[in-house]
């Protein structure tokens, strides 16, 4: 199997070559998708890629939308699978599970998960009937399926402060949550919310999990902060954290930051953890101070699943929103999402938009590789990038 990295920009689903060796990419071909491409995953099992489209507010007449990506014998190159399926309200996130029986998408208006069934060749279905009184928390923001098919695991955000300068400090206009729902065939059931106090002090973005699925890695966007929760006697995430630590050098720093995808790597006993800073809000200056932190924190995990910060290294860009493995466990590809003057006067440099290649270490810590520059860094910004394997 070969594995190909996949970025999706606007509405243009754009493949890679990656070299495991070397970390080189090397862009090959496209696909336009029927709108703002927001999150791909690929089949468990088959060279399908599954890619949401959309883009807020809800209700425009472009519409939303999930696709069925083949990925093509020995090149990787996109290819729709089928016709493009309508959803009810954008998908931010989407996931299937481990079986490749079922994909389910998290909307964000209203806050809401759905389920489709997939065909034996990968093709989306029919929607699975769910239960009408389930409700989700503010801001879906990720779903996952625990390994063994009996829950999904739905991250939902909140809001954050108005005033996002301050968002890690100030309380969240809408408390965030983590909801654990029994999942049966499709079927989603009883539901369990996790939160920390009140919730205006938890914003979750991302979570992941070790390879027994006993300790779950939680990171908190508006706090700045990486979270470990065990599991009860059901599998469960608990409630308590047993360890919450600042992803942050200087988390003290009058400067936005807000945290991005955590990663646990399958191989080695380490979290990867991305600290991002730019300026959220439409017509923000394009323009960020030096000392803002866009870096990739790498946490070496005990025996007992708890952390230790064992490198801290720059991104190789600004605002890294998505991370990912190629099989090998050996290359971490960063996609660096937007394009800002980063320094403390008019005249500081530009730094584009760019894919960063890092070599992941025995011990787990990176050493960078490769840059490549995605286009001359206008344009839209890179919404999501993941690495899928094909024949």
């Amino acid at each position: 199997m070969t594995a190909t990295l996949y970025v999706g920009r606007g509405r243009t689903l754009t493949s890679y070559d990656l070299d495991p060796d070397d970390g080189t990419l090397t862009e090959r071909s496209a696909l336009a998708l029927p709108n703002t491409i927001q999150f791909g995953r690929p089949h468990p099992r088959l060279p399908v890629l599954y890619v949401s489209c959309g883009e807020p507010p809800p209700g425009s007449d472009v519409g939303d939308w999930v696709c069925a990506v083949a990925l093509r014998p020995g090149s990787g190159a996109p290819a729709l699978l089928a016709d493009p399926v309508r959803i009810a309200g954008r998908a931010l996130h989407l996931t299937t599970d481990t079986s490749g029986a079922h994909l389910v998408l998290a909307h964000t208006r209203p806050a809401v998960l759905s389920v489709l069934r997939l065909g034996p060749g990968g093709a989306i279905g029919a929607p699975v009937g769910q239960r009408p009184d389930l409700e989700l928390g503010v801001f879906p923001h990720q779903v996952r399926v625990t390994p063994d098919d009996r829950f999904c695991l739905c991250v939902c955000r909140g809001l954050p402060s108005p005033h996002p300068w301050r968002a890690s400090r100030e309380p969240q206009t809408a408390p965030g949550s983590l909801h654990v729902l029994d999942l049966d065939a499709g079927r989603l059931g009883a539901s369990v919310t996790v939160t920390v106090g009140d919730g205006t002090h938890f914003g979750p973005r991302n979570l992941d999990t070790d390879a027994t699925g006993s300790t779950y890695y939680l990171a908190l966007e508006t706090q700045n902060e990486l979270l470990v929760l065990g599991t009860d006697a059901d599998g469960r995430p608990d409630p308590t954290p047993r360890q919450r630590l600042s992803t942050l050098a200087h988390p003290e720093a009058q400067i936005h930051q807000g945290v991005g995808p955590v990663l646990v790597h399958p191989g080695r006993a380490v979290v990867y953890v991305a600290n991002r800073a730019y300026r959220p809000g439409a017509g923000a200056p394009r323009v960020i101070p030096a000392a803002a932190e866009n870096s990739i924190v790498a946490y070496a995990i005990d025996g007992t699943g708890l952390l230790r910060e064992l490198q801290r290294i720059d991104s190789g860009g600004v605002c890294p929103r998505t991370m990912s493995l190629d099989p090998t466990g050996r290359t971490l590809v960063v996609a660096n999402s937007e394009t800002y003057r980063v320094g403390d006067d008019d005249g500081a440099p530009e730094v584009g938009m760019n894919l960063a290649t890092f070599r992941v270490l025995d011990d787990g810590r990176l050493a960078p590789l490769h840059r490549l520059p995605v286009g001359d860094g206008s344009g839209p910004e890179i919404a999501w990038s993941g690495i899928a394997t094909h024949p």
